[in-house]
C-alpha cells in the first residue's frame, strides 16, 4: 500500500493543496527573480549602447556614435542619460555634415530639455546647422541670440559672430 492510502481521507486533499501551494510559491519567486534579472539585463544593454555611442564619439567614429546613440534613445527615452545622448547625437551628425538631421536633433533636444545645461550650446549648433543649410535668416537669429545670451562663452561667441558677419557683409 502506498503512503496516500494510509493518510486519512480528509488530509489527502490538504496534503495535495500544500504541495501545490509550495510549487506555486516557488514558481512565483522564480518569476520575480526572472523579472528582476531581465530588467537588470535590459538596463545593462541600454547602458552599453549609451557607453558605446559616447566612446565612438570620443574616438571620432561619428557614424557608429550616431547609430549607437539613436538606438539608446529609442530604447531608453526616459533614461537620465538621454539628455546627454541626444546632445552628443546632434554633435555626431554635425561632424558627419548631416546638418538637416543635426538641426532636427537640436530642435528636439531644446523642446525635450528646455532647462538643459547644454541648451545654449545646442542653440549655437542649431544656428551652425542653419548656416550650413543656407537658411541664413534662421542662422542669424539663432547665432545672434546665442551671442547675446552668452557673452562669456568667448569661443562659441566668436564663431557665432564670424558666421553672422559673413552673412551680413555685402
Amino acid at each position: 500500500m502506498g503512503l496516500i492510502n494510509t493518510v486519512p481521507t480528509g488530509m489527502r486533499h490538504t496534503s495535495r493543496g500544500w504541495v501545490v501551494g509550495v510549487f506555486l510559491l516557488a514558481a512565483c519567486g522564480t518569476c520575480q527573480w526572472e523579472r528582476r534579472c531581465c530588467a537588470q539585463e535590459k538596463q545593462a544593454e541600454e547602458l552599453e549602447s549609451y557607453q558605446l555611442g559616447i566612446g565612438f564619439y570620443e574616438r571620432e567614429r561619428y557614424r557608429q556614435a550616431a547609430e549607437s546613440l539613436s538606438a539608446f534613445l529609442k530604447q531608453s527615452p526616459q533614461s537620465p542619460k538621454a539628455e546627454n545622448a541626444a546632445f552628443v547625437l546632434g554633435l555626431s551628425q554635425v561632424r558627419l555634415e548631416e546638418f538637416a538631421k543635426a538641426r532636427e536633433t537640436f530642435i528636439r533636444f531644446l523642446k525635450q530639455y528646455p532647462q538643459a545645461k547644454r541648451g545654449n550650446q545646442a542653440r549655437y549648433w542649431l544656428g551652425h546647422c542653419a548656416y550650413h543649410l543656407q537658411d541664413y535668416p534662421a542662422a542669424v537669429a539663432e547665432l545672434g541670440a546665442f551671442v547675446q545670451a552668452n557673452p562669456a562663452d568667448t569661443y562659441l561667441a566668436y564663431r557665432s559672430e564670424e558666421h553672422t558677419s559673413e552673412l551680413q557683409s555685402p
